[in-house]
């Protein structure tokens, strides 16, 4: 786990959020059809900054077409729910972070929670997983990024002003729990490693942000997923196979029924063997880029 905070970054990256700017933007998407159902792909991103351009036509046309919207979570549909969730499953007065940490590392947690305005009253009973979460969420909203301007954000709203339902594959609460569950042992060095090499996380987040916004592919499986199941193995597996595993039983039923469904999920879910569309086509749909 040398490089653990640029798996971090990928995390974040896919699953939280990054933005930068192109001239042309085409994200990648894929499209399932069979005699009565469709349901388009998109990749997304959570967090993005402003003046970001990463619509297309064919996107919305998509999006236009569909009967439902569905996403991985709709938190905004009760905010306290993470909130209760964080306080329940990501503190622990028991084992104080700084001990879990170490004084050197908790000193430097600390110089950066006061460069990122974090509130450190109850810093010493988190958990490793969510003073990880904290320190990344400040750090990438310190630059820029605005969580409500991240595509799925976005396109739910359009969705909802539209009249379509808008549907989510999972709560806040299993989404958090596939990080809380990560032991804490790995998560401490998860946020270690972090503190040592944030800036250099950051510099990852720009080089995928560019590959999302040309709908690269190969350059996103093999510095995104690829990357992170060879130096993080546990976050890989926490964050995209059990997650994929839970929704591809979903999309199953959806091609099992009829109508138009218009998926929109972080980009790392799409892409490599663990992806949802191979893993549809293991399945024996026809899936093809969209």
């Amino acid at each position: 786990m040398r490089i653990i905070s640029r798996a971090l970054a990928v995390a974040w990256a896919f699953f939280f959020g990054f933005g930068a700017q192109a001239a042309s933007a085409d994200p990648a998407m894929w499209v399932i059809k069979d005699a009565d159902s469709t349901v388009y792909l998109l990749g997304t991103i959570h967090v993005l900054k402003p003046g970001v351009n990463w619509r297309s036509e064919k996107l919305a046309a998509a999006l236009k077409a569909s009967d439902e919207f569905w996403m991985e979570t709709d938190i905004a549909e009760d905010p306290a729910i993470a909130q209760t969730y964080a306080l329940n499953f990501g503190m622990d007065a028991r084992h104080p972070l700084p001990g879990t940490l170490g004084e050197k590392n908790y000193a430097k947690l600390l110089s950066l929670a006061e460069r990122y305005q974090i509130p450190t009253t109850h810093l010493p009973e988190m958990r490793p997983w969510l003073a990880t979460m904290v320190l990344g969420r400040a750090q990438v909203m310190s630059v820029g990024y605005d969580p409500e301007l991240g595509v799925d954000r976005t396109l739910e709203k359009e969705a909802v002003a539209a009249g379509k339902p808008v549907k989510a594959f999972e709560t806040a609460a299993q989404q958090l729990g596939f990080l809380s569950d990560l032991p804490d042992k790995v998560a401490a060095e998860m946020l270690i490693q972090t503190l040592d090499e944030l800036e250099e996380g950051v510099k990852a987040v720009d080089t995928l942000s560019a590959a999302w916004l040309a709908g690269d592919v190969k350059r996103l499986q093999k510095d995104g997923p690829d990357k992170m199941r060879q130096e993080a193995p546990a976050l890989y597996d926490a964050m995209l196979v059990q997650r994929n595993a839970n929704w591809i039983k979903q999309i199953d039923m959806m091609l099992k029924g009829s109508g138009t469904q218009f998926i929109a999920v972080g980009a790392a879910h799409l892409v490599g063997k663990d992806g949802l569309p191979e893993q549809l086509r293991q399945r024996g749909y026809k899936v093809e880029r969209y």
